[in-house]
């Protein structure tokens, strides 16, 4: 980060699509060719898969890898069980890396392990052969999910090489299955009686146990379903439904209805807490940018029924047919194809549990911030009453934990961290705006534990304050509070001023608060906890000069304006803080 971040909460904005338009990129003739059903996207860059079948092959199952960028389309027909009745029509597609699993009909389920195109199929063995499955989903390569039309509900622990009939506890048709984590999965479900509930079964224990929630509608159908986070979802269906939960589908709120003359809606897609998309009959296609307060229709000329939407993220999306699809490809897109990820989170803003991917190294390294501790820097603010200072320590999970209790004993807190080579730079404040009362640090190898990690940490009374990501390792410091975090996102941005302002406008309009900073794999990350019963009057990250006098000056004169720093970060000579004000 070579310029000084000085970034101030003045403004809320939502992510926008500048002037990106839908482009038809792929359409068959009405002679033969697929016959789409849905669609998946690995994560990684701009790929679509499409699934269907396809009356020229005797309605065998098909997919097809669209790759737009490259002009790329590669075809893959299954010879599985060729059936003039459509019974292996494949309803749904999950793309995890290079593994591909699609379900249908008859309790069909295949797999391929070298992306699906490349025409290696193998046809996975389930319990039941009259079994209608309408949905998919793996959390990893071993464990999968897969529902259907009779209550019907499969689970596999080994990448599907056996599926196991899982009894519902409720007997109802089935449509969707969604996995915000490995713990947290959501299953739709349609009582089509008089009263036309809606039911959402949901699990925290990695589907080990479910929960019935009844949610009502006066529609017919719920097609939809998609979950930002493991409170956050939406549903649609037909009448121009769409519903809303923000606590993980206890209670529901409608959002819309009747839409263009009682049309369906067939699925719905959001790539933020605010942004979100939804399409169905006679090319109806739907955008909202407040979390589905409002919607707004998208023409794009097409007049037949849309059945699938899917984005990677807030850059690039795709919307079908039975015949097309339809790209929507942000600019910025471009710029970035290189190096595109997804936002680090339990979300993982994309519908299907895709992790950031690192195409190149590293171009930014924090380096220890070198301050003479054993004279400790020290501020009194006669109008805080603040004690603060800068404490280096030796990388050791277990000695900085013992570290952490006895600043808690003597009435300090650390409040931020940053971590390069074998040394970790802490930032200690005797202020305790939340009464914290223990302190610790957790470690994480990989994405899946961070992901999991902070979550676990949050359902124990933990709150996160403070994180580092390196190469390795990603170091989270936690507090237990009185408080509690209803969520939590690690929003990730390109190394612009207005990029990480924009990217985090979102998420402060949800009452979420910044408590942490990082730079990691040349992308800027921003640790945010939504906290309901917490007001922040404002907040910024503020850039200086790497030398002590203008820290020690800076820091003094944020603290007497009442803001309490929560994130120290150095890239490049630079000292970034993160101050929130409450």
């Amino acid at each position: 980060m070579k310029t000084k971040l000085l970034i101030s909460c003045l403004i809320f904005a939502n992510i926008v699509f500048g002037q990106a338009k839908w482009e038809l990129i792929y359409e068959q003739d009405g002679n033969g060719g697929l016959m789409i059903n849905n669609l998946s996207s690995d994560g990684a860059e701009h790929d679509v898969f499409v699934c269907g079948s396809r009356k020229n092959s005797f309605l065998a199952f098909h997919i097809s890898k669209i790759n737009q960028w490259t002009k790329d389309q590669k075809w893959a027909q299954g010879f599985l069980s060729l059936s003039i009745n459509a019974q292996d029509d494949p309803k749904d597609i999950f793309v995890l890396g290079n593994d591909v699993w699609v379900c249908g009909y008859r309790g069909m389920i295949s797999h391929s392990g070298d992306n699906g195109y490349e025409g290696t199929w193998d046809l996975q063995a389930t319990p039941a052969n009259n079994l209608f499955l309408e949905s998919i989903w793996f959390t990893d390569k071993n464990n999968g999910w897969a529902v259907g039309r009779n209550a019907d509900i499969l689970y596999t622990i080994n990448g599907g090489s056996s599926w196991n009939i899982y009894k519902s506890p409720i007997n109802i048709f089935f449509s969707r299955v969604f996995f915000t984590d490995k713990n947290n999965g959501y299953i739709l479900g349609m009582q089509r009686d008089a009263n036309n509930n809606g039911v959402i079964l949901k699990t925290t224990d990695a589907g080990k146990s479910w929960t019935i929630h009844n949610f009502k509608t006066n529609a017919k159908e719920i097609n939809g379903m998609y979950f930002y986070d493991s409170q956050n979802g939406w549903v649609c269906g037909n009448g121009g439904h769409i519903s809303h939960t923000s606590n993980g589908g206890k209670t529901w709120e409608k959002q819309q209805w009747y839409i263009d003359g009682y049309h369906t809606l067939n699925d719905i897609h959001f790539v933020s807490l605010n942004e979100g998309w939804t399409c169905g009959a006679r090319g109806l296609l739907y955008h909202t940018t407040d979390g589905g307060n409002n919607w707004q229709k998208v023409d794009i000329g097409e007049t037949q029924d849309f059945t699938a939407i899917e984005f990677n993220g807030p850059y690039i999306g795709w919307v079908a047919t039975s015949r097309k699809v339809y790209q929507l490809m942000d600019p910025r897109f471009k710029k970035y194809k290189q190096e595109y990820s997804k936002n680090l989170s339990t979300t993982t803003s994309s519908s299907r549990l895709k992790q950031p991917t690192q195409t190149s190294k590293p171009q930014h390294k924090p380096t220890p911030l070198i301050i003479n501790t054993s004279a400790a820097i020290k501020f009194l603010s006669a109008e805080k009453g603040m004690n603060w200072e800068i404490r280096s320590y030796k990388n050791n999970v277990n000695e900085l934990n013992k570290a952490f209790k006895q600043m808690l004993e003597h009435g300090s807190m650390p409040v931020g961290l940053n971590i390069a080579n074998n040394k970790m730079e802490v930032f200690v404040s005797s202020n305790q705006p939340f009464n914290y009362s223990d302190w610790t640090l957790k470690k994480y190898c990989n994405k899946d534990d961070l992901s999991t990690g902070i979550s676990e940490m949050i359902e124990s009374g933990y709150l996160p304050f403070g994180m580092t990501l390196t190469e390795n390792n990603f170091n989270i410091l936690y507090a237990k509070t009185k408080y509690v975090a209803s969520a939590w996102q690690i929003v990730e941005s390109e190394l612009d001023l207005s990029i990480v302002d924009g990217n985090m406008q979102q998420w402060l309009a949800q009452q979420y608060v910044p408590v942490g900073i990082s730079v990691y794999a040349g992308m800027y990350y921003t640790l945010m906890i939504r906290l309901p019963d917490v007001k922040m009057t404002n907040w910024k990250i503020e850039g200086y000069e790497d030398d002590q006098y203008t820290i020690l000056q800076k820091v003094d004169a944020n603290v007497s304006a009442g803001m309490v720093p929560f994130g120290y970060l150095k890239e490049e000579g630079v000292v970034n803080m993160l101050f929130v004000g409450f």
